[in-house]
């Protein structure tokens, strides 16, 4: 997760540009819907502790998985949310390459490296994520002219992750395949799509007619249908509590808030071919989700203020992760 998102000190009238990118190592190797559920949550409240502020709205660019991101699962939880609005953006297939990978592939670097070194013995997720946050966890400043750049790489142990939801067994919506650009409308199993994504001025503010009206089509509202009784509000263990300082289950240590600069950098060598090669076995971890978000902070003043960041949701899935020194 790669997000790109400004802050402005209190004492300083100048916004500084943060690009924090939030890299997930989880032993569960299931790449589903729930797992990117849990990994978002967890990753939104990390920027909502970092930046101070209440998230309102979550632009999300995937890829076109069913089982991960564009599916009837997928679609239950976004119109779940009630406190923050999602727009779910939809790459077409094959073309969703972007800063991501690059996340994942420093990580499989770093983790080889230390093994054919034989530096490390890495044999599962919490050595992965110890070795990537003892070497990779980094805050570097760069100042250009009157702008200042702040860049972030931190990195979460995922686990926990909850598949018994009965609030998101829903009936499959017809056309999802031709379905490029989603977003909640705040009520339950409702919510609304288009055929594709625009971000018009007039699309941005939520006001005026779209420019690109003729070729993205209108709004359009679904309904999803339950196909079980959940026994109690179905949103209930959607919302998150972004006033909620204490981050339960997530691991985020090495970063200071107040650092402005770090000197040095990894050292990472060796080259692709290597990677690939560790990476044939079925027993080494790969990169499962690939999110870019984009994220609409109010001020603390109470005006709005639109953030647009590229939120990179990357988890490691290392079950089984085992590499002979």
């Amino acid at each position: 997760m790669m997000i790109y998102y400004k802050m402005k000190d209190e004492e300083d009238t100048k916004e500084t540009l943060v690009k924090h990118a939030i890299i997930g190592i989880s032993e569960d190797n299931k790449h589903d819907a729930d797992a990117v559920l849990q990994f978002e949550d967890q990753a939104l409240q990390i920027v909502v502790k970092e930046a101070g502020m209440q998230i309102k709205e979550v632009h999300q660019w995937t890829d076109g998985c069913a089982a991960q991101y564009k599916g009837k699962k997928s679609f239950a939880d976004i119109s779940l949310r009630k406190t923050t609005t999602v727009y779910r953006n939809f790459f077409e297939t094959s073309q969703g390459k972007n800063v991501c990978d690059g996340l994942g592939a420093i990580v499989k670097n770093a983790c080889y490296q230390a093994v054919i070194s034989s530096k490390k013995i890495i044999a599962n997720a919490q050595d992965v994520f110890d070795h990537c946050e003892e070497k990779l966890t980094s805050v570097k400043s760069v100042t250009e002219g009157e702008g200042k750049t702040v860049s972030k790489r931190q990195f979460i142990l995922v686990s926990g992750i909850k598949r018994d939801r009965p609030e998101t067994k829903v009936d499959t919506l017809k056309g999802t395949r031709k379905l490029h650009s989603v977003r909640s409308i705040g009520q339950n199993y409702k919510f609304q799509t288009r055929k594709l994504s625009c971000y018009c001025l007039f699309c941005l503010d939520g006001n005026g007619q779209c420019q690109n009206a003729e070729y993205c089509q209108p709004w359009e509202e679904q309904s999803l249908r339950l196909l079980q009784d959940t026994g109690g509000d179905p949103a209930s263990n959607m919302e998150i509590d972004h006033h909620q300082q204490d981050s339960d289950g997530i691991r985020s240590e090495g970063l200071n808030n107040q650092q402005s600069y770090v000197n040095g950098t990894n050292n990472i060598v060796g080259n692709g071919s290597h990677t690939e090669n560790v990476l044939d076995s079925e027993k080494h971890f790969q990169p499962s989700m690939f999110v870019i978000v984009a994220v609409k902070f109010p001020t603390q003043r109470g005006n709005s203020v639109t953030i647009y960041t590229l939120d990179k949701f990357s988890i490691l899935m290392a079950m089984n992760f085992l590499l002979n020194t």
